[in-house]
């Protein structure tokens, strides 16, 4: 039997014209094993999941919640392990034709323990049409856990990035009602190839501002004027929900000497 099981899921038990839903592929992960994220890092493979939708529907990027990171053997990879839910909104048109509708979806992944294996399936749900949709509540804790993994977009965190030669460090300064103290910040690189991986949780405490320093990879292509990604913190980045990821896309201002 695989070590990791996929199955295509629905948090609507039907939908209706011109109100979006989501769809979600579940991957549950046999212990010591784990899959891999959008940038997978120094090794491995994206996790794919690519959708066939009825007509005139339509359907975003993939939401990842944030992963974490696997150090084997010093190669760094970002991942999953145990169970993720890897989510998709749905826009049906404002008018359907038909009582039923049916997605499907081609998913391909690669999974790692000792060795690693690929797997891929094909999937598929089928929803009734109706005047209104109707959430299916044995999903929606599923539904409600994965996007309380998904990064925050704006905030009241003060945050800049600079450069000096081959370093990038991110200033983050906390906002007044943060009382807390972060323990833990990892920088999830959107884009792969730009950074030295083993530096992507190295941050330090300099009066009120965290700094995550960062190295540029060995070799890279063209040099970045921004920093994109995700940071992870485990003291959460808003006062009002617990959000522990926050996207950045953050211009880089450069240092000469």
């Amino acid at each position: 039997m695989d070590p990791v099981h996929v199955s295509l899921l629905s948090e609507v038990k039907s939908c209706s014209a011109g109100n979006d839903f989501w769809i979600g592929t579940l991957f549950t992960i046999d212990p010591g094993w784990h899959i891999y994220w959008s940038n997978p890092g120094d090794a491995g493979m994206a996790t794919k999941v690519s959708l066939k939708l009825p007509q005139d529907f339509t359907a975003g990027d993939i939401y990842w919640p944030y992963p974490e990171k696997f150090d084997e053997e010093n190669t760094i990879t970002f991942g999953y392990r145990e169970k993720v839910l890897l989510l998709n909104r749905i826009t049906p048109p404002e008018k359907i034709n038909g009582d039923s509708v049916k997605i499907d979806a081609e998913i391909s992944w690669l999974m790692c323990k000792d060795i690693c294996l690929p797997g891929e399936a094909s999937l598929s749900v089928s929803l009734p049409v109706k005047k209104e949709t109707i959430l299916d509540e044995t999903n929606t804790v599923l539904f409600d856990e994965a996007r309380t993994k998904l990064p925050v977009y704006k905030n009241d965190w003060k945050i800049k990035s600079s450069r000096e030669n081959r370093e990038i460090k991110i200033y983050i300064n906390p906002p007044e009602w943060f009382g807390d103290q972060i323990n833990k910040l990892i920088f999830f690189p959107l884009e792969g190839g730009i950074y030295d991986y083993s530096m992507v949780d190295n941050f330090n405490k300099e009066g009120m501002n965290y700094i995550i320093t960062l190295n540029l990879a060995g070799f890279i292509v063209d040099d970045p004027d921004s920093v994109n990604g995700i940071i992870y913190s485990d003291a959460g980045w808003d006062k009002n929900i617990n959000r522990n990821a926050l996207f950045l896309n953050q211009p880089i201002i450069t240092i000469t000497n």
